[in-house]
């Protein structure tokens, strides 16, 4: 009796536990999913959400609507709708991330492609300033090349000038060599008396021939003014009358002076005396003779010139040396 009762007992229980069991599942998919959604350490996050607000909102609406069916079919169908609109809100979740990650990418590469243009402008620029750096040294190169071209012409231009110089100064030596030479050869030909009659004139000597023989005229340029002595010229010039007598060895030599008119007689016998004197012993010194010589003083008694004229008077001051019977 007691084991119908027990079995009663478990049939009443089994028959009172099968709707709680029923309700109890439908309850576990509702929390499952609620769980999943709304559970604050694994459900959708805050910024997940904001990713896909719309999506978020019908999972809600349709959390709401399941909440409120009361048929079992119905609540079976929601289970499905709200899981699959989760799965679609997460999907959504995840392309509005690759979307917002692609609009990072899009931000760098925007970035990446502005500093690209950037760089790309500045090798541009650089490549400019290499190109006209390259022209600038180009340029200075060709006017280097140009100026040392015009130098070189320059100096051969120089070159050719001093070689024609150079040319004409020695066509122009050989010149004057040539009459150098020429003259020497033509003052050798003046030798002896042509020679020695030139070298008189040039000391203001005049040889003569007269009837008592050779004769040569000193001037009054071999005196001092108003001196009966020689002057230091005047006795250098001895030389060539000494040349002269030696050309007539062993003749007697008379050596006369003469004066113009001017002043007392007796002091221009005096003076002219003095004069032949002075030319008398200047040779002997020279190494002339003396038993040759006769000096003889004639005052104005003798002009050859007018003493009324100043050229004249010049050629009456003499001292003639006469070599007797030399022809």
């Amino acid at each position: 009796m007691s084991r119908i009762v027990n079995q009663c007992v478990v049939i009443s229980l089994l028959t009172l536990s099968l709707p709680v069991l029923a309700a109890q599942k439908r309850d576990l998919d509702f929390e499952r999913l609620n769980n999943q959604w709304n559970d604050p350490a694994r459900g959708v996050s805050l910024q997940d959400r904001e990713l896909a607000p719309a999506l978020a909102n019908e999972v809600e609406q349709t959390f709401g609507e399941w909440q409120a069916a009361k048929n079992k079919a119905e609540r079976a169908q929601f289970a499905q709708l709200v899981e699959l609109k989760i799965a679609i809100f997460h999907a959504g979740v995840a392309l509005a991330k690759e979307e917002k990650r692609l609009a990072a990418l899009s931000l760098e590469l925007r970035d990446l492609q502005v500093e690209q243009a950037r760089l790309e402008a500045q090798a541009a620029q650089l490549q400019a300033d290499r190109m006209a750096l390259q022209n600038v040294l180009q340029q200075e190169a060709n006017e280097r090349a140009l100026r040392d071209a015009e130098e070189r012409q320059r100096q051969q231009e120089q070159d050719a000038e001093i070689a024609r110089q150079e040319a004409q100064l020695s066509r122009e030596l050989a010149n004057a060599q040539a009459r150098e030479a020429e003259l020497a050869r033509k003052e050798a030909e003046l030798r002896g008396d042509q020679v020695e009659a030139l070298r008189r004139q040039i000391a203001g000597m005049r040889e003569l021939t007269t009837a008592r023989g050779k004769a040569l005229i000193l001037g009054d340029a071999f005196f001092s003014s108003g001196q009966g002595a020689l002057s230091a010229n005047g006795k250098k010039s001895l030389d060539t009358v000494l040349r002269f007598l030696e050309k007539y060895p062993g003749l007697p030599v008379s050596i006369e002076g003469h004066s113009d008119s001017r002043g007392a007689e007796a002091a221009n016998q005096k003076i002219s005396l003095k004069r032949a004197e002075s030319v008398r012993d200047t040779l002997i010194s020279l190494g002339a003779a003396a038993d040759r010589f006769k000096a003889k003083g004639f005052g104005e008694a003798q002009p050859v010139a007018s003493n009324d004229t100043d050229s004249g008077r010049a050629r009456n001051r003499r001292v003639e040396i006469v070599i007797e019977g030399a022809k």
